[in-house]
């Protein structure tokens, strides 16, 4: 996530980065982001109450997840999680920056 911080705050975003889902969730209220990309490393049940939490919110920032084939297994579809994209690790940096862009020259954030 380092690599990705760095790379979208030389292209001029802001970045925000939290340690838990918890912590994430209060960065997510306080800032109100246009965009969230949220890394699942393990099945934390915690992460999807985030997502669904975030969701359910008036504005909602457009959602990338950033996760391993183990992590998707699950009974809870994908699509219930995300309004946008799933990126499976391991994955080139370069191609989430050119979504983002897509996304923006979309207007889509």
């Amino acid at each position: 996530m380092l690599i990705l911080k760095h790379l979208l705050a030389q292209l001029g975003f802001s970045v925000y980065m939290a340690a838990t889902a918890d912590k994430g969730l209060d960065l997510v209220h306080a800032q109100q982001p246009q965009l969230l990309v949220w890394e699942l490393n393990a099945r934390h049940e915690t992460d999807f109450n985030m997502l669904q939490d975030v969701q359910k919110d008036q504005w909602r920032p457009y959602v990338i997840l950033l996760s391993t084939p183990q992590t998707l297994d699950d009974d809870a579809p994908i699509s219930q999680l995300t309004s946008g994209d799933v990126f499976i690790k391991p994955f080139e940096p370069a191609h989430l920056i050119r979504r983002i862009k897509a996304l923006i020259k979309q207007e889509k954030i």
